[in-house]
């Protein structure tokens, strides 16, 4: 009899998703970092915590295709959504998955002082909206630099971006949060 936990499966799938394309090792596990720091900043209910993890860890399996994973490094895509769209429609097939099929469908969208609410006539969670930003900060940092190098020009894009791509209450979190120098050097564990 074989048995394996839901969290370590979805912890396997995303080193795999990881490992298809070594410019990107580690993405998943670092978005899910910069996510869990943001909600715990945000003092966010257990649930909820849980499910923005869970959903981060595999927020990109839609893009299994090399060239959609590759313009996954750049901060400004020119066509989000349809990797989003076809990895919420592959996780929405695996029951234990699909209560965060709308997380992962909905995390390349904009704020845009609110008018980002609704896309394509359904309502977007905001946990999309904090792995949204997440993954823009994840793609911000270059490992291979010094990290202390890049934290202001980081901070000053996402504080940019306030309002327009994210939620200003959460850019708020990341900001605090990132003034900690253990957030930084976490990431290059």
């Amino acid at each position: 009899s074989v048995s394996a936990s839901l969290f370590g499966m979805m912890m396997s799938l995303s080193t795999a998703l990881d490992l298809i394309n070594p410019a990107l090792d580690n993405h998943h596990k670092l978005t899910c970092y910069i996510a869990s720091c943001i909600a715990k900043e945000m003092g966010l209910p257990q649930e909820e915590y849980n499910d923005l993890f869970m959903a981060t860890v595999l927020h990109d399996i839609g893009a299994i295709a090399l060239s959609d994973r590759m313009k996954l490094l750049e901060f400004e895509e020119r066509s989000p959504h349809l990797h989003a769209e076809l990895g919420s429609i592959l996780i929405s097939k695996f029951p234990p998955f699909a209560r965060f099929a709308p997380l992962i469908r909905f995390h390349h969208v904009d704020w845009e002082d609110g008018k980002g609410s609704i896309f394509k006539g359904d309502d977007v969670p905001e946990l999309s909206r904090l792995l949204h930003l997440a993954d823009r900060v994840a793609v911000s940092v270059n490992m291979k630099k010094p990290v202390f190098s890049q934290v202001g020009e980081i901070r000053d894009k996402i504080y940019l971006s306030s309002g327009s791509r994210f939620i200003p209450k959460q850019v708020d979190a990341f900001l605090e949060a990132s003034r900690k120098e253990v957030f930084w050097l976490d990431m290059y564990y």
